[in-house]
């Protein structure tokens, strides 16, 4: 069908940012073993991110290009064009150069749907862009081997992190295997956080504890 009275096809991408700076806030980091504790004063910016995705073809007859939504209609898989609407709210504090905190959030900003906390001053290290540690066996019953690989000497403490945040154990690196034992840690999900001297997490794994 496209190619009868199409010879060409291209998909257009619009990006449209609108963002207002609204108030003045503190945020207080405690009892979290990968962020620099205290108060901090931030500013509060509420950001609405519009992605418009559309698909035109290029008429052999005429030269004009057309939305292939309004030409074909029903016949295609998808509806055109695709509107996907983010609202963020990003608290920024001076010391970093990404948002201390981001908050994925409905359009009138009260339901949170994803939180995503920059941890360094110096690096604003994101938690997608941590090394994951090797971990076996996961699911563990009783004890939990790691290889820490190049990793090794940059590791200064292991810390095990519960669902509720809270650290349940932590321990020195002396190896590039370590092994802790888990049949004293009730089951469900932790994360385990490798920190530098600096107190920064440089690497993580998520860990499923199964009691038998």
């Amino acid at each position: 069908y496209l190619s009868t009275y199409f010879d060409s096809v291209e998909v257009k991408l619009s990006v449209d940012i609108n963002t207002e700076v609204v108030r003045e806030c503190q945020v207080t980091v405690e009892n979290m073993p990968y962020a620099i504790g205290g108060t901090y004063d931030c500013l509060q910016e509420n950001m609405r991110q519009i992605q418009e995705i559309d698909v035109h073809g290029r008429l052999i007859m005429t030269g004009e290009w057309m939305p292939l939504g309004e030409v074909m209609g029903d016949q295609l898989p998808m509806e055109l064009p695709i509107i996907d609407t983010t609202h963020n709210i990003n608290l920024w504090t001076p010391s970093f150069s990404y948002p201390f905190v981001q908050f994925e959030t409905n359009a009138t900003h009260d339901t949170v749907h994803n939180v995503n906390f920059h941890y360094s001053e110096d690096a604003s290290i994101h938690h997608s862009m941590l090394t994951s540690l090797d971990v076996y066996p996961n699911p563990a019953s009783e004890k939990v081997y790691m290889n820490t690989g190049d990793l090794n000497k940059e590791i200064e403490l292991l810390c095990i992190v519960d669902e509720s945040g809270k650290t349940v154990k932590k321990f020195a690196v002396n190896s590039k295997i370590c092994t802790f034992a888990t049949n004293d840690l009730p089951g469900g999900w932790y994360v385990i956080n490798a920190l530098n001297k600096k107190g920064m997490i440089i690497a993580n794994q998520k860990l499923l504890i199964i009691n038998q």
